[in-house]
């Protein structure tokens, strides 16, 4: 519920605190739940977010969050935004591999 409610009012913040704690107790679906009110509150905030995520399988998480609640306030928004970023991963996942 704390995560949730931090994300609506600083998403950005609280997913970077989050998300670079050392040996803190997290919850298995922390991330995902302040991506998903983050994305609610303010989804293109929520969108430029997601590169900054070297990790890909927690990018690949809240992408998934990121496209829950975006078709929630809009389907074909949520729609176009999840085909563009078909290639826009695979760049990313592809850059991080040669590490450039």
């Amino acid at each position: 519920q704390f995560l949730s409610e931090w994300g609506k009012i600083d998403g950005k913040g609280a997913l970077d605190y989050y998300m670079h704690q050392e040996g803190a107790r997290k919850t298995s679906s922390g991330d995902d739940s302040i991506m998903l009110a983050f994305a609610r509150s303010d989804p293109e905030g929520a969108k430029s977010y997601l590169p900054n995520i070297k990790d890909k399988e927690t990018r690949i998480s809240l992408h998934h969050r990121v496209v829950e609640a975006v078709a929630d306030l809009n389907l074909a928004d949520a729609t176009i935004f999840a085909e563009e970023n078909t290639l826009s991963r695979w760049r990313l996942d592809l850059k991080v591999l040669l590490d450039v």
